[in-house]
């Protein structure tokens, strides 16, 4: 089994207050050493055959590859227990290709082993 590999994870959120209290979960539960709240942004999209347009808050999790199945299981489960929860919530996963070694090491040291 190789080394746990640092990533970012992004996903949104309708509100501030969902945001605020998904991205303290993550943190709380070590899935995420850290997660930057950005917005709101606007965000426009197909769904259901038309363009749709809306207020969210973008939420960048550091994390390590190791936790995505665990993110991803918890990001579906909040977003089905809201009932403004998304029916598809984004999430998407973008490799590092390096950093500062300090800065790297802090994560991986505040992240639980998968």
């Amino acid at each position: 089994m190789g080394m746990a590999k640092p990533v970012l994870i992004l996903t949104t959120i309708g509100s501030r207050e969902a945001a605020e209290t998904l991205a303290e979960s993550f943190v709380k539960e070590r899935l995420a050493a850290c997660v930057s709240i950005g917005g709101p942004v606007l965000s426009i999209y197909h769904w259901q055959g038309a363009i749709e347009r809306g207020e969210e808050f973008q939420l960048t999790l550091k994390s390590l590859d190791t936790h995505l199945a665990a993110i991803e299981s918890r990001l579906k489960s909040f977003h089905a227990s809201r009932p403004d929860g998304y029916q598809l919530p984004e999430l998407l996963v973008v490799p590092l290709g390096g950093g500062s070694m300090e800065y790297l090491a802090w994560l991986q040291a505040n992240v639980h082993p998968a």
